[in-house]
């Protein structure tokens, strides 16, 4: 009986990590109110666009974080401060004389330490022609400062999604049949287009020795919040939902669940997508009621070809 009460709470717990929930209303009031931290990352980015048009490299490179990321239009990452700064001393030595204004969109905070900020940054010649640029960030807290930690430029406006299938385009990657590759974690995963493209239906199976869980999770797009949203139930009677963004080379979300017994458990997560055959499933700052759990990555490979 005990053992498997124990197996019970195990398989609503793998749900609860690899599948979110939305932010409860308490967490949206405080990343509402965070005006001091609000304010810090428009300093921030006030600054960068002045020290841009000094020519201040090293001071563009202190708004960086030591293991941060850029991801251009085409998809090309440059990962690390020293690629990074090298990237940008290369790009400054054509741009004498140009300014950059950086306008925000969009800023929501996810944990105490991590934001996710939507803008549109102008590139402005000495002749005065603009070049805009949407953009997605993702600013972190260290040591009392905030610094970029992914940035990504989205392209022109005139690509801007119109279809629910269009904005989950970022979920594509995951289309295909999976399974997970680290030692003694049997996790297979099978995600597939439903309901004419406008969702998509991701479902796994976790199995230990003869006991296994099904969870079934939907991607939707959420019109009134203008993002993209998951719920899914589990075979243990565990449920859930998230409300993702995309970030860097992947998608980010602060996600919560119930347990079968009524435990509530939070988390923020992570996919990331390093190539085509592969993603990676990050889970930090894990909770169930008040109790901390140890950081999870796990390692998906693809097992059957793309959908």
């Amino acid at each position: 009986m005990h053992k498997r009460h124990s197996l019970h709470i195990a398989f609503a717990s793998w749900a609860l990590i690899i599948s979110g929930f939305v932010m409860n209303a308490t967490r949206a009031e405080d990343a509402g109110s965070r005006t001091e931290d609000r304010q810090a990352i428009r300093r921030a980015a006030a600054a960068y666009s002045a020290a841009f048009e000094k020519g201040d490299v090293d001071k563009l490179l202190s708004y960086w974080a030591s293991d941060a990321e850029y991801i251009d239009e085409s998809g090309k990452m440059t990962q690390g401060h020293d690629a990074i700064a090298s990237m940008i001393k290369k790009n400054h030595e054509g741009l004498q004389g140009y300014k950059l204004k950086v306008q925000g969109t969009g800023l929501r905070f996810v944990t105490d330490d991590v934001a996710l900020a939507d803008g549109k940054a102008t590139l402005i010649s000495p002749q005065g022609k603009e070049d805009v640029t949407p953009f997605t960030a993702v600013w972190v807290k260290k040591d009392g400062k905030w610094l970029v930690r992914s940035l990504r430029d989205l392209g022109a406006d005139d690509s801007k999604p119109t279809t629910p299938a269009d904005r989950l385009k970022p979920l594509e990657p995951l289309l295909g049949d999976w399974v997970c590759t680290d030692k003694d974690k049997n996790v297979e995963v099978h995600c597939r287009r439903a309901l004419n493209g406008s969702f998509i239906a991701l479902d796994y199976t976790i199995k230990n020795g003869k006991d296994e869980a099904t969870t079934a999770q939907r991607f939707g797009w959420d019109p009134v919040n203008q993002q993209i949203r998951s719920w899914y139930f589990d075979s243990t009677g565990g449920y859930g939902g998230a409300t993702w963004t995309v970030a860097g080379d992947g998608l980010f979300s602060e996600s919560s669940g119930v347990l079968p017994d009524g435990r509530v458990g939070t988390a923020t997560d992570r996919l990331n997508f390093p190539d085509d055959k592969s993603f990676v499933f990050q889970a930090r700052n894990r909770m169930v009621d008040g109790r901390p759990l140890a950081d999870l990555d796990l390692h998906f490979a693809r097992s059957a070809g793309k959908e």
